[in-house]
């Protein structure tokens, strides 16, 4: 009976410190997809947004200004009030989301291992707007 009592104790101290310490988000792992599919549409060579974020060094270099903006709700960019109703393409982020870059930041925003990176998404190769009608050279 004592040896049973043990082995629930240790059980439970295990499934506590396991859930209880979470982990630092890194880069790779917990805010790349973040930055891939909800900022790397326009941010990145080549489109609107006035910086790339496509790597780690282009993401760490801006992490104190994403983090001021996406706490702000500044970015992603998204008007319409997504408690109301859901729209196809709608664009924020989560609390969780949000969290987790403020945990990185603060954390100094460490890389972490770049197997973990999920890659950037496939864009397509033409303008977000589609074909020009003209262009001046």
């Amino acid at each position: 009976m004592l040896k049973m009592k043990n082995i629930l104790v240790l059980a439970a101290f295990i499934i506590y410190a396991t859930t209880s310490f979470a982990q630092t988000p890194t880069f790779h792992l917990d805010v790349a997809p973040i930055i891939y599919n909800n900022c790397t549409e326009c941010h990145r060579e080549g489109e609107l947004g006035p910086m790339p974020l496509t790597t780690y060094d282009e993401v760490a270099t801006n992490g104190y200004y994403i983090e001021y903006v996406t706490q702000s709700g500044y970015m992603p960019p998204w008007t319409p009030d997504h408690n109301y109703t859901t729209l196809n393409g709608e664009r924020f982020l989560t609390e969780d989301e949000k969290q987790t870059i403020v945990d990185w930041v603060a954390a100094d925003m460490p890389e972490g291992d770049s197997s973990d990176n999920p890659g950037l998404p496939d864009f397509n190769s033409v303008s977000q707007l589609g074909e020009p009608d003209l262009i001046l050279t």
